[in-house]
């Protein structure tokens, strides 16, 4: 993924379309049926691409994000019950492998960073906790996502700023002299979530190397309220670039959630991941509030670092999906925080909704930059083309696949919490169907009781997040709002 290296500059016309999907939040039926629009709308990208290189898009789209289009494809099948594109997400999760099934497909390795494998590693994780199919022939999801750990952990760099990934894998690519918090995040939260689906230790352990890393060379500040983008190791890491983005912080968060949920009650390691959940959830704030924000602006997600001055480029547009995705699963590991959590799901789902209200898109062409004229013209309305913006209330002239992607993870992270017991080797299937030894395709299966209503004002303070443990989280739906109650 190339995060800093360049943006482009777009001409936003917020023109008065009226939203094509109608999104009721406290409707599990209305949410699904969201969900599949956008869903479908990203089919149509995909199908006009060409199929000689299964699972990935046209230029401009690069290939990491083909790996969470098919992550998030997975959650929409384990999500909503629908098995439509199910096909499709198979095919593609495993002709991207590469002969050694970790990701390293000869058609990627030369420009490959290890962010870019990391995002396909964590599609086949989570097709690994979801039990989703594993095809006949085919090396089991955990075994992709394990490979590439493996690959990772082996690049570990200890000779330059005392640790850490790299940015590129290859010594002759741009960006191969410059540790990310991407890199790194993802590595982490990979770690993390293999921990929790194996038990197994050594997991756990990279997970807390990564974490400290980041920390000791002020990727992340060692007041854990900023998450920066990176480093070169021509100056031993001591120099910080200090842009921050939604998506560096989102795997941090998300791994850090998933460890305080893995370690022992009330012990030392708990508490310490417990305080970096709190302080890494605070630390998002960045990127549902601004200065002279409206109380509609408030709580909806947005990327500061381009997005006001719509600089953003074509990776950037789908950065903020990750971070819902991120605020989505803390919640369901750590239910403490649903406070805070809940209204910023809730906002950001509505306003991605009301964004998809563009030309019907059925071509992979890049962002659509649509002219006065065409912009406002009756065909242009008709479609369910998601914008940019999700603080706009409308389409604002803008379209493409990292705009769908985003929009699809914000109304999915609506029922992420809900999604039932995840899989792990230690819980078999008893079908087999996850290939894995793997348990439940999940969704809630008890009953719910009353809770309060989540407000934007609701800060988990240090050392206060609660852990689920083992146990299965509902979503309650009502009043206009998200809760997680535990039962």
């Amino acid at each position: 993924m190339r995060a800093f290296a360049s943006s482009i500059t777009l001409a936003y016309f917020l023109v008065p379309y009226v939203s094509a999907i109608d999104l009721d939040i406290t409707d599990p039926n209305s949410i699904k049926d969201a969900a599949k629009t956008i869903a479908g709308d990203i089919m149509n990208i995909y199908n006009t691409t060409d199929k000689e290189n299964i699972g990935i898009f046209e230029s401009p789209y690069l290939w990491w994000e083909a790996g969470l289009v098919w992550d998030t494809f997975v959650d929409y099948w384990f999500l909503t019950g629908d098995a439509e594109f199910n096909d499709q997400v198979t095919n593609s999760l495993t002709f991207q492998t590469g002969s050694n099934h970790d990701y390293m497909p000869p058609n990627q390795t030369k420009t490959e960073g290890n962010d870019d494998q990391a995002f396909w590693a964590l599609a086949a994780m989570t097709a690994a906790e979801r039990s989703f199919p594993v095809p006949s022939g085919q090396p089991s999801w955990l075994t992709l996502a394990e490979n590439v750990f493996n690959d990772q952990a082996a690049r570990w760099d200890n000779k330059t700023c005392d640790g850490g990934l790299r940015w590129q894998i290859l010594t002759f690519n741009d960006g191969y002299d410059y540790k990310n918090a991407l890199s790194n995040g993802l590595f982490l939260e990979l770690a993390a979530r293999l921990a929790l689906f194996t038990g197994n230790r050594t997991y756990a352990t990279w997970a807390n190397e990564s974490f400290t890393w980041m920390q000791s060379t002020g990727l992340i500040s060692h007041d854990l309220t900023t998450v920066y983008d990176g480093a070169d190791v021509a100056n031993d890491c001591k120099k910080i670039n200090h842009i921050q983005w939604t998506a560096n912080l989102a795997p941090i968060l998300a791994g850090s959630a998933i460890m305080a949920n893995l370690t022992s009650g009330g012990s030392a390691q708990q508490s310490a991941w417990q305080t970096r959940t709190t302080a890494l959830l605070n630390a998002t704030t960045l990127f549902w509030t601004a200065t002279g924000a409206t109380a509609t602006d408030n709580g909806t997600l947005f990327e500061p670092a381009c997005e006001p001055e719509h600089t953003c480029d074509t990776d950037q547009f789908a950065y903020k999906g990750i971070l819902a995705t991120a605020l989505a699963r803390t919640a369901y590991f750590a239910p403490s925080t649903a406070a805070f959590v809940t209204p910023v799901l809730n906002a950001s789902a509505k306003g991605a909704a009301a964004a998809c209200a563009g030309p019907s898109v059925n071509t992979s062409t890049t962002t659509t930059k649509l002219d006065r004229d065409d912009a406002t013209s009756s065909a242009a309305g008709n479609g369910t083309a998601c914008g940019t913006s999700w603080r706009a209330g409308d389409y604002d002239g803008t379209s493409g696949l990292s705009q769908e992607i985003a929009a699809l993870s914000a109304v999915l992270a609506l029922l992420e919490p809900g999604m039932g017991t995840l899989a792990s080797v230690s819980r078999p299937d008893a079908t087999g169907a996850g290939g894995n030894g793997s348990t439940t395709t999940g969704g809630a299966s008890s009953t719910a009781s009353s809770g309060a209503q989540g407000t934007n004002s609701a800060k988990p303070s240090g050392g206060a997040v609660v852990v689920v443990g083992r146990s299965v989280w509902l979503l309650a739906l009502g009043m206009g709002a998200v809760f997680w109650l535990l039962v």
